[in-house]
């Protein structure tokens, strides 16, 4: 046999396949769970990083907005805006009171390294002016605010009146970087309008040098409500133009790298932390799990083959010696083998069961041998002892002519209806027939029945001739009269009814005999439809109740069959459904 034909080829063919299956789902799967951690894992950081910085940036746009809010609503301010432009030394030291106010308020601020000025003025003029940082302050810097498009937007809006907002430049003459600033009216508690404006501005640095501390595990940066990036905030490989416009969730590439951006609202002033998540990066590490996934299972599949080689070669041989002693049972050889069951593993197990079937065989052999030998004596047997029905049926004509010649009308018409009997009982049971040939034969039956039990039992046919039409199974009704006879009326010892009567019901045929003898209780019943020794030795031809209701399930379906409706010592009521089919 070639080797690409043989069992050892198959198995090891099939277990390679087995193993490079199981090894290659088992690995992917590894593959994809590694993969589904490092990803995780890679979100789970940037969602704690975001977390953090947005809590940072909470705190320190808090603590700006509060050092504004402070120095605004502080009693010297105010009464620094009230007093107007300093004209006299009371208006001066009330200026410098407010001054120091704003200053010491800033030293304690927690966002002093942050603060570019703080600027109190009223539309005629600078009043006062804060600054802790190397920036100076001028005379001109209330004039440029004024002039500044932005501030009219935060006259126009109130959006500053609440919160920080991006400036496009800063007021001081030689600064040009953008800053962050708030705008504080300034009024007593009566008074309806602003008494002056409290100018605070803040270097971006407040929020770009929290970014810093987490730029190594991600981008990230913060947007104002108008859009704005902050500046320094972002790298200058990801394109403001893109990155503005994106919801949480979003994805857009860059040089071949596939960012995400996740976004999380700050609490003031409508600015949002987003970070930019590099999921190129994330597939570059799933790679090289790849690549490690791959060579574990080459390695797994090159382990396999040479396990396979050597556990092969040992299951052959005597897979072989077994195939060739099935041959030679396929040749009529059923002689003991010993040397198929050498050793105890499970090809060693079939060899002894093979044997056993052997043995097996040949006993069944010789048992199927005797058997047929016993069967050809017992078929000559009652071939001898056959009785020709024909003679039968003519013994029975001459008693009936003979009861004509002699006027004997009993015997004349027991003979006639037991020969009819016998003819139909002799074609079988289980073909249909017309109802009215059915009624033919229970009236023979009727008639035999008479004479032995004279004076015992009426029967009154009440079925309409139009229903006679349809057809049944052969011998249906007689035995349910017969057990009317016997276990009806018989046992009660006094004159009875039987009674035969049919109705229509849809496309159905509903069948009635009823007795007024014993009647019978619920288990009784069952016994009736279930059990299959109904029948005694005065039986006709051993048909009992049950076996009327299996042959009318078996021929027409579940839903048709026999029903018993009784109630001890009043009545029995044994009901036939069929379905209304006419006889050809």
């Amino acid at each position: 046999m070639p080797f690409f034909k043989s069992i050892r080829w198959r198995v090891f063919l099939c277990t390679a396949l087995c193993v490079a299956a199981v090894g290659l789902v088992s690995n992917l799967y590894i593959y994809q769970y590694l993969n589904g951690i490092i990803t995780e894992r890679a979100y789970s950081i940037d969602t704690l990083n975001r977390r953090s910085i947005a809590q940072q940036l909470n705190a320190e746009l808090e603590k700006a907005l509060t050092l504004s809010v402070q120095c605004a609503n502080h009693v010297s301010v105010l009464r620094a805006a009230e007093a107007g432009t300093p004209s006299s030394n009371a208006q001066m030291t009330v200026m410098l009171d407010a001054q120091q106010v704003m200053a010491d308020a800033t030293a304690v601020s927690g966002v002093d390294n942050y603060l570019n000025k703080m600027m109190l003025y009223n539309r005629e003029g600078l009043l006062v002016q804060s600054s802790r940082q190397r920036y100076p302050g001028f005379f001109s810097d209330w004039q440029n605010l004024l002039n500044s498009p932005a501030y009219q937007t935060m006259l126009s809006t109130g959006i500053l009146s609440n919160g920080l907002t991006l400036m496009p430049t800063s007021i001081t003459p030689y600064q040009e970087q953008q800053c962050l600033a708030a705008l504080q009216p300034v009024t007593s508690g009566a008074a309806s309008s602003a008494k002056a404006w409290l100018y605070t501005e803040f270097s971006t640095d407040l929020v770009t040098d929290v970014l810093d501390n987490y730029m190594p595990s991600g981008e990230y940066f913060v947007t104002t409500a108008n859009g704005a990036i902050l500046p320094g905030a972002l790298d200058e490989a990801l394109p403001t133009s893109d990155v503005r416009h994106l919801q949480s969730g979003d994805t857009f590439a860059v040089n071949g790298d596939t960012w995400r951006v996740e976004i999380t609202p700050l609490d003031y002033s409508g600015m949002q932390l987003v970070s930019c998540v590099n999921e190129s990066a994330l597939l570059l590490d799933n790679q090289k799990i790849f690549h490690t996934v791959l060579v574990a299972l080459l390695a797994s599949i090159v382990a396999g083959i040479a396990i396979l080689a050597l556990v092969s070669g040992m299951l052959t041989k005597p897979v072989l010696r077994l195939t060739a002693r099935i041959k030679r049972i396929s040749e009529n050889d059923f002689d003991y083998d010993p040397t198929i069951e050498k050793g105890s593993d499970e090809i060693a197990q079939i060899g002894r069961v093979v044997n056993e079937m052997i043995l097996s065989v040949r006993h069944l052999l010789q048992e199927t041998q005797q058997q047929a030998e016993q069967k050809r004596k017992i078929e000559l047997a009652m071939l001898q002892s056959q009785v020709n029905p024909h003679f039968l049926y003519n013994t029975l004509d001459s008693i009936h002519w003979m009861a004509v010649i002699q006027k004997n009308p009993g015997i004349q018409q027991m003979a006639r209806s037991l020969s009819n009997l016998l003819k139909h009982m002799a074609k079988g049971y289980n073909h249909k027939i017309p109802l009215a040939e059915e009624i033919s034969l229970l009236e023979d039956y009727i008639g035999i029945m008479s004479i032995r039990y004279m004076d015992t039992f009426e029967f009154v046919n009440d079925i309409n001739p139009a229903l006679y039409k349809y057809s049944i199974i052969k011998l249906t009704l007689q035995p349910l009269v017969e057990n009317a006879i016997f276990h009806g009326i018989e046992p009660t010892g006094r004159f009875g009814t039987i009674r035969l009567y049919a109705q229509e019901k849809g496309d159905d045929l509903l069948i009635t005999v009823e007795d007024d003898g014993q009647g019978m209780d619920q288990a009784a019943i069952q016994r009736a439809l279930h059990s299959r020794m109904q029948h005694s030795h005065s039986s006709m031809n051993g048909i009992g109740v049950s076996n009327v209701n299996e042959r009318l399930r078996l021929v027409y379906g579940a839903p048709y069959g026999l029903s018993i409706d009784a109630r001890p010592g009043q009545y029995t009521r044994m009901t036939v459904r069929i379905p209304k089919e006419e006889a050809n």
